[in-house]
């Protein structure tokens, strides 16, 4: 066979060769040029990665360091900011005061007794520590922050001072059966490594649908602050209701919830509409609390007899599980409707109970409430479920 003498090459088949070797060698760059691309993909994803990891870190350890320095501190001043106004916070280990122009709450994160003085109506209302009150808890806060952290813009003061901000999240327990999560944002100054400023995000929402959001601004820590500050006493001259959570009596026996069934238009147990305080008193004993003389009020039982209607000194109107300011810290109502319904019934066993209610008035909308004017008693639903009856005289 005879061979091809390299200078007598064909031209067709120099230009396809010509050809495909430019082909290969594009091909070649371009592959090059992909693993290049990849390699410093992989090169800037692996240093993204770091610098998350690292920035997260960073973040966490100077949460830290913040969480350290608010835990050798003793006391608290600042300016505190809420959907009902601003007032002033004063905490002092477990105790903590909060005051406005109109209204002083002082709250001991121990025993869980919280005194509400009302100076306008001269009135001290005592209580369970209610939820914000225990979310305003803040040591207890910086106790319960955990977790990984990042930062948030920061917080320029009208001295045109800029503090740092980190994000966090706290469980509290604001009751025995309660838990919240809430989002704290901090602001700290950076030498002192002390918060300055501090966002608190309840998992709960205002009637507006607007989350309830606290703000506690012009922090000041280990100010003196005198025990008296503190003193749940009673200011002479004050009026007294409500009832600490440590005093309330055990719940009643099974045979003393047994007594308590509510019959529409007739009463509760042994005492009916239109009888006297005295005749009250003579059959349940003397109420735990009275409130404005007419609310007679038996937070071991979770009930409250009122005077009230065309006979202002009878009993005009029963309430199971009252749910006013006053009367929140009792027991659940442990009774029950003369047709079985009691707390915890479905609204499905209400009306099968007692039929489809009555239209809702335009008050009622969002509120899930069940009404039978007929026969003058209404169902407070919470869930689906009943957490409130009603019952009012009809004569």
């Amino acid at each position: 066979m005879q061979g091809i003498d390299g200078l007598d090459v064909p031209e067709d088949l120099s230009r396809r060769t010509r050809s495909a070797m430019a082909q290969a060698s594009v091909w070649r760059r371009r592959r090059t040029n992909a693993s290049r691309v990849m390699a410093a993909a992989v090169i800037l994803l692996v240093v993204l990665g770091l610098a998350v990891v690292w920035t997260q870190t960073l973040s966490s350890q100077a949460l830290a360091q913040v969480i350290e320095r608010v835990k050798a501190t003793k006391t608290l001043r600042a300016v505190l900011t809420d959907p009902g106004g601003k007032g002033r916070l004063l905490i002092s280990g477990t105790h903590r005061r909060l005051e406005d122009d109109s209204n002083i709450v002082i709250a001991d994160a121990v025993s869980r007794r919280e005194l509400t003085l009302q100076s306008k109506q001269r009135s001290a209302i005592r209580g369970a520590q209610r939820a914000t009150s225990a979310g305003l808890d803040f040591y207890g806060v910086f106790r319960a922050l955990q977790g990984a952290s990042t930062t948030v813009e920061d917080y320029v003061d009208n001295a045109g001072r800029r503090y740092p901000g980190l994000r966090g999240q706290a469980t509290l327990k604001i009751d025995r059966d309660v838990t919240w999560k809430v989002e704290a944002k901090i602001w700290s100054d950076p030498a002192t490594k002390l918060p300055v400023r501090l966002e608190i995000k309840f998992p709960v929402q205002q009637e507006d649908g607007r989350d309830v959001v606290v703000l506690l601004d012009q922090i000041e820590f280990d100010v003196p602050l005198d025990d008296a500050l503190f003193d749940m006493s009673i200011p002479p001259g004050y009026t007294v209701v409500g009832i600490y959570p440590d005093e309330v009596k055990p719940a009643p026996s099974e045979a003393e919830a047994a007594k308590l069934t509510i019959v529409p238009g007739i009463g509760i147990g042994e005492v009916k509409f239109g009888m006297s305080r005295e005749q009250i008193v003579a059959i349940l004993g003397e109420p735990e609390f009275t409130n404005l003389g007419a609310y007679l009020c038996y937070p071991s039982r979770g009930l409250q007899l009122i005077l009230v209607g065309r006979e202002p000194d009878r009993l005009g109107m029963i309430i199971a599980n009252p749910m006013d300011l006053v009367a929140l810290t009792r027991n659940e109502f442990p009774g029950q409707t003369d047709k079985g319904i009691r707390m915890g019934s479905s609204e499905q066993q209400v009306r099968e109970a007692y039929g489809a209610p009555d239209p809702p008035l335009p008050t009622d909308k969002g509120q899930g409430i069940a009404r039978y004017g007929k026969l003058a008693i209404m169902f407070g639903f919470v869930d689906g479920k009943v957490q409130q009856i009603i019952a009012e005289r009809t004569d």
